[in-house]
């Protein structure tokens, strides 16, 4: 009896006989990201936080200093 595989990654990983099945995977459009600046995000978190006063928490801040955002 084979054994039946959902790829060719299955297959190597049991290290079994038998034919591919693959699937069809549907397909997805790209993504779209947006660029924020520093102070559309800063109006976003203090709405999520429902804080008009509130500040970005330090590790955020660190995370945009290092990828030259602020």
């Amino acid at each position: 009896m084979t054994e039946k595989f959902d790829s060719k990654f299955h297959k190597e990983y049991l290290r079994g006989e038998g034919p591919i099945e693959e699937r069809q995977i549907a397909e997805i459009g790209a993504a779209v990201i947006s660029v924020m600046s520093y102070e559309e995000l800063l109006a976003e978190y203090r709405w999520y936080v429902k804080d008009p006063t509130a500040e970005l928490p330090a590790e955020v801040m660190e995370q945009l200093r290092i990828h030259g955002k602020i």
